[in-house]
């Protein structure tokens, strides 16, 4: 499904001043299409809503726009993939069994190495998996454990839960939209 800059304002709660602001600032890019002057529309696809509202959220939760930004911005559309086919299983396993589907395990760590001006020099994400999913051989996820061997290297690290954000922005594209999960 696509989306244009109403739908975004709709289902994100981010104003249209500051939608366009970000985009100009290239924090945010639809993947769809690009406004390119009079008469064109930002075209966005819901893995773009689930990266404006995680973005949104970083910025309310204390993080500088530049460095949300960065974070954003290595958001590829694999990890998102990744993030959307593992949050889809996620739902349809919560429709079988009942399991509140926020608390599934699915997040991201966002890592930062600052220099000693507290300046970013570095930062890294990384979809993060229960230990106890078997996904054998994955390179685009880590586990739990191996992050925590990992922070010696970094001075931040910053754990966004996907599930619930994701469930936000569905829940919101459902209620506006009426559109079935299937």
């Amino acid at each position: 499904m696509k989306y244009l800059m109403a739908d975004v304002t709709k289902i994100t709660g981010v104003s249209r001043p500051r939608m366009e602001q970000w985009i100009q600032l290239d924090y945010i890019k639809p993947s769809l299409g690009c406004a390119s002057g009079r008469g064109t529309r930002n075209i966005f696809s819901r893995n773009d809503l689930y990266k404006i509202a995680i973005f949104k959220y970083m910025i309310e939760n204390g993080w500088y726009r530049d460095e949300a930004g960065k974070i954003i911005r290595m958001l590829t559309d694999d990890v998102i993939q990744r993030l959307t086919l593992d949050w889809e299983l996620k739902k349809e396993a919560s429709r079988v069994n009942g399991e509140e589907i926020t608390k599934a395990g699915l997040y991201i760590a966002f890592c930062r190495i600052a220099n000693a001006h507290h300046k970013t020099v570095l930062v890294s994400c990384y979809p993060l998996i229960n230990c106890c999913d078997d996904i054998p051989g994955n390179p685009q996820c880590i586990c739990c454990e191996d992050l925590i061997d990992m922070f010696p290297f970094y001075h931040d690290v910053y754990i966004v839960n996907f599930a619930r954000i994701a469930a936000q922005v569905d829940g919101r594209i459902s209620e506006l939209y009426e559109v079935p999960w299937e």
